[in-house]
Parts: structure tokens; C-alpha cells; sequence
């Protein structure tokens, strides 16, 4: 039993500090959205999510229902991970499209213009004299010091 305190301790103090994200996450995704028709709805969704994550590494802390626990976990992770394949695989094959066909023809405009820079840019060869001549006239002009004891 003595034993098992501790574990209970540590327990406690997961569920505590998922409490504490959950409602800070919860507060911020409400107030950033707060304009939008979904914004409550989401922030509750991000804080049960949260405080479902702190309560199964709880009980796997305690070693309580760990068989129970973590196939849930696997489980829920599974379907989010298969909302997000689905999605970008089927759904959103068009907008991903028209995002990528938008930055490929923002690329090409850019191009010549970094073909500009590029041109008249110094060589790396004048980029490390000019680099050693600095460093070269920052030494030399730079007051020396006489070296302090150590303090004790």
C-alpha cells in the first residue's frame, strides 16, 4: 500500500496539470474564435481531448485498467489519423490543387528576381575577404586590456 502512494501522488498531480492545459487551451481556442459559429464548440472538443489524454496516462501511472485504456487510446488516434488521410486523400485533392498550382506561379514570378539579386550579389570569395578585412581592422583598432586575476 505504502508503495502505491506515490503512484497515486503522481497520478493526482497528471490529472492536475491536464486540467490546467485543458482549460487554458479551451480559453484561448474560445477567445481566438469567439467571432466564429464553432469556436465554443471547438475549444471543448481540444479540452476533452486533453483532459482524455491526462486521465488515460493517469490510470496507466497507477497501472489501473491499462488494458482498457490504451487500446481506447490507440483507437481514437487511429480514427484522427484516418480523418486526416481520408481527407487530404479524397476531400481535399482539388483545394491542395489550386494551393500548390498558386505557389508554383508565385515560384516562376519570383525567379528572375532572385536571378537579379543573385547576379549582382558579391562572389563568396569578395563575401570572405571583406568578412577577414573586418575582422582583421576589428582586432587591431580594439583597445587590448590587460588580463585580469581571477577573481576568488
Amino acid at each position: 500500500m505504502i508503495g502505491f502512494l506515490p503512484k497515486i501522488v503522481v497520478a493526482i498531480i497528471i490529472v492536475v496539470i491536464a486540467s490546467a492545459i485543458a482549460a487554458g487551451a479551451k480559453g484561448l481556442i474560445q477567445n481566438t474564435l469567439s467571432g466564429l459559429s464553432y469556436g465554443k464548440i471547438l475549444g471543448n472538443i481540444v479540452a476533452i481531448f486533453i483532459l482524455f489524454l491526462g486521465v488515460t496516462a493517469a490510470l496507466n501511472q497507477i497501472e489501473v485498467a491499462t488494458t482498457v485504456t490504451t487500446p481506447i487510446l490507440i483507437a481514437v488516434l487511429a480514427i484522427i489519423a484516418g480523418v486526416i488521410i481520408v481527407g487530404a486523400g479524397g476531400g481535399l485533392i482539388k483545394p491542395m490543387q489550386e494551393r500548390w498550382e498558386a505557389l508554383l506561379t508565385k515560384a516562376e514570378e519570383e525567379a528572375p528576381k532572385i536571378q537579379r539579386e543573385a547576379a549582382g550579389a558579391p562572389s563568396v570569395a569578395e563575401q570572405a575577404k571583406q568578412a577577414g578585412q573586418q575582422v582583421h581592422n576589428a582586432t587591431r583598432t580594439a583597445p587590448q586590456r590587460p588580463a585580469q586575476p581571477p577573481q576568488i
